[in-house]
C-alpha cells in the first residue's frame, strides 16, 4: 500500500485544524422544537416582568403539562394576556428556577444574540408586544444565537428572515462549557486520528527500511 507523503499528512493536518477553528462558534437558529412558551401581549417590557414570565412557564413545564397547554392570564403580571407552554426538545425533566435577567439588550433590532462566551439557561425575546421564551441551556457559550420570527409558522424550519427584536433577556448565566454545543463534528476529530495514524505508520515503515 502506498503510504502517504509528509506534505499529504500536513495538509489533513491544516484540514482538521480548519474545522476545529470553525467548532468555536457557530450560528444557531432557534426553532418551535427550543420553545418553552409564548406570552401575547407580552407587555410590560421589564427584566421584573420578564423573570415573573419564564418562572411561571418554569413552573408549569415542572408540573408536567404537556406542550400546547393554554395556561390563560397571570394575575401577577400586570397585563391581561395569554400564555402558552411549550416543551422544549432536550430540556431536562425538571428546569431550574430562572433567576434575575443576566444579561439584557433593549436598544438594537438585530435578531442576532451574542452569548458573550457564557452559558444560559432561558432567553427571553420581545418583538412588538408578543413575548418568546425559549430553553438555550444546551447551546454552547460560544455561539451567536439568531431569532428570525414565529418559528410556529413553520415548524422546524429555519427562521432567518430578520425580524426585529425590540428586547431580549438572557437567564441563569453560566461559565462557559468545554466544547459547544449542538454543533456537529465536521469531520475534524476523523481527519486528526486519520492523519495521526497515517504519519505513524509512514515513520514505522521508514524505520523499518533504515535498519
Amino acid at each position: 500500500m502506498k503510504l502517504p507523503t509528509y506534505r499529504t499528512i500536513a495538509l489533513l493536518v491544516v484540514l482538521a485544524g480548519t474545522c476545529m477553528a470553525r467548532l468555536s462558534a457557530a450560528t444557531i437558529t432557534l426553532t418551535a422544537d427550543d420553545l418553552l412558551g409564548t406570552v401575547f401581549p407580552g407587555t410590560p417590557n421589564s427584566p421584573e416582568n420578564g423573570l415573573r414570565q419564564v418562572s411561571h412557564l418554569v413552573t408549569k413545564y415542572n408540573e408536567g403539562l404537556a406542550a400546547g397547554t393554554n395556561l390563560g392570564n397571570l394575575v401577577a403580571d400586570p397585563q391581561s394576556e395569554t400564555y402558552t407552554l411549550y416543551r422544549p426538545v432536550g430540556a431536562p425533566g425538571t428546569l431550574a428556577a430562572p433567576i434575575a435577567a443576566s444579561a439584557e439588550n433593549i436598544q438594537g433590532p438585530s435578531p442576532l444574540v451574542d452569548l458573550g462566551g457564557f452559558m444560559y439557561q432561558y432567553l427571553l425575546i420581545s418583538q412588538a408586544s408578543k413575548t418568546w421564551i425559549y430553553y438555550i441551556g444546551d447551546i454552547g457559550a460560544n455561539n451567536v444565537i439568531n431569532w428570525g420570527g414565529n418559528p410556529l409558522t413553520a415548524v422546524d424550519a429555519s427562521n432567518e428572515n430578520g425580524s426585529a427584536i425590540s428586547h431580549y433577556l438572557l437567564f441563569n448565566k453560566s461559565t462557559p462549557a468545554p466544547t459547544p454545543h449542538r454543533v456537529p463534528d465536521g469531520g475534524a476529530t476523523a481527519l486528526l486520528v486519520g492523519a495521526g495514524l497515517f504519519l505513524t505508520a509512514f515513520v514505522a515503515r521508514r524505520t523499518k527500511k533504515s535498519v
